[in-house]
């Protein structure tokens, strides 16, 4: 039996190109683009063509006006294949919020350079994370934040919805303010080494970031609907609720110096060039989630799988069956799908009928790529998205380790009431911890 834990972020996640025209060299395209939150003065932009995530000097790159304008002359077979970054530092002026006090990044989609705001950079995001296309990725931010208008357009030229709902200039805001909060809060991190004994860079605490903001996008949207953000009618008074909303979120993120080390060192792994090896077809249980406070009081979600389900088949997927168990009191409960018992028996609609997840439901999954990404079907479409994973040796290493390293890292989802219980306990030869993030691309009407 091939054993390991298995720790998962569930993220709610979620086309064009820039202007431009060959130069008189024909060796370059211009390609013009726009970095707003409100238009950005000063702002370092540039095509990131070794995914880095930061400006280097031999990357064509140039400044915006005052108007957040810039046009940077692309050789021609650049044209569309990198994204596009913008550093915003502390000498840039944001025309409807003033000078810049806390530096951050911004980006877009390679295939979509035109503009450059809070919103293009949770698509490129998506993009970087789940390698779908930029469309779809637009899409799924779109309806993840609710916005009426498309992520990928300059908002600061849209009309407010009429119905009251945050406009995509007011969730814009929201992703700057919390931006600079987080980085603020995990500043101290830089120059500091990974779990993987890599150096943390700046450009590793952007990428840590926009994960993270990614990942709290539903909480966030949330927190646009307090009435102290509603109820605010100035600039300053906005501005004023949405720091601290910001802070609340930032506070319950998970992201703190601890954690660096392990975020930036699945950061790493998951966008690394180095081919994950294959595995080989076995039985495997992975551990989604351990809630324990003791023997008559726990909750436990775990995936599994034969040898015959782990093996691909004719269109590369395994399958996987998810068992979920809740000692309540000596109340002993197991079931499939949902929070509760209960919710085994909820409906959804597939595409085509309403149907259930019974016990012992199989779900799809793909054969992880080189890099641990992967597509999934959970509950046959109640949820389809992609997940990438990172995976780290634990043979030989005591739980009490692992477990200290993984509460460390910001991971709620395993939660040990007592840690001494675990003694001198060490992990058994074959043993993995797998950090894995999924992203969300479809729920079903249920």
């Amino acid at each position: 039996m091939c054993c390991s834990v298995a720790l998962l972020l569930a993220i709610a996640g979620c086309g064009g190109g820039g202007s431009g025209g060959t130069s008189a060299s024909s060796a370059t395209t211009d390609v013009s683009t726009t970095v707003v939150d409100g238009a950005i003065k000063n702002a370092v932009v540039c095509l990131d063509k070794n995914g880095n995530g930061k400006c280097d000097s031999d990357e064509v790159q140039g400044k915006t006006d005052a108007a957040g304008k810039v046009t940077l002359a692309v050789p021609n077979a650049d044209v569309g294949k990198f994204p596009i970054i913008a550093a915003v530092g502390t000498d840039a002026v944001d025309a409807d919020n003033g000078p810049v006090t806390v530096a951050y990044t911004l980006s877009a989609p390679a295939d979509r350079t035109d503009v450059v705001s809070p919103l293009t950079t949770l698509v490129q995001r998506t993009v970087a994370s789940t390698g779908v296309s930029t469309e779809e990725a637009a899409k799924a931010v779109k309806d993840a934040t609710g916005l009426t208008v498309s992520p990928l357009q300059d908002f600061t030229k849209a009309t407010p919805p009429a119905d009251g709902s945050p406009s995509a200039a007011t969730v814009a805001r929201m992703l700057v303010v919390t931006t600079q909060k987080q980085a603020v809060a995990i500043s101290s991190t830089a120059g500091t080494t990974a779990l993987d004994g890599s150096v943390i860079t700046q450009a590793d605490l952007d990428k840590a970031v926009q994960k993270k903001l990614l990942e709290l996008l539903p909480q966030l949207v949330t927190a646009l609907s307090d009435p102290s953000v509603l109820a605010a009618t100035t600039p300053a008074a906005k501005e004023a609720a949405l720091l601290t909303a910001a802070t609340t979120l930032v506070t319950g993120s998970g992201l703190t110096p601890a954690a660096l080390p392990t975020v930036v060192a699945i950061n790493n792994q998951t966008t690394s060039s180095t081919q994950v090896a294959a595995e080989t077809p076995a039985p495997f249980l992975s551990l989604r989630t351990l809630i324990f406070t003791n023997a008559m009081n726990y909750f436990v979600h775990a995936f599994t799988g034969s040898a015959a389900q782990n093996t691909p088949d004719a269109n590369n997927n395994i399958k996987y069956v998810e068992r979920r168990e809740r000692n309540a009191g000596g109340i002993l409960s197991k079931w499939g799908a949902g929070g509760e018992p209960s919710r085994g028996a909820d409906l959804h609609w597939n595409g085509s009928a309403w149907v259930n997840c019974p016990i012992n439901f199989e779900n799809t999954s793909s054969v992880r790529d080189a890099q641990g990404n992967g597509v999934y079907n959970s509950c046959d479409n109640a949820e389809t998205g992609k997940s990438v994973r990172a995976s780290f040796d634990v043979s030989g290493k005591t739980m009490s380790e692992v477990y200290a390293q993984v509460r460390a890292a910001g991971y709620t989802n395993l939660m040990i009431a007592d840690p001494t219980a675990l003694g001198s306990a060490t992990f058994p030869s074959g043993s993995t911890l797998l950090y894995q993030t999924s992203t969300a691309l479809t729920d079903a009407i249920s």
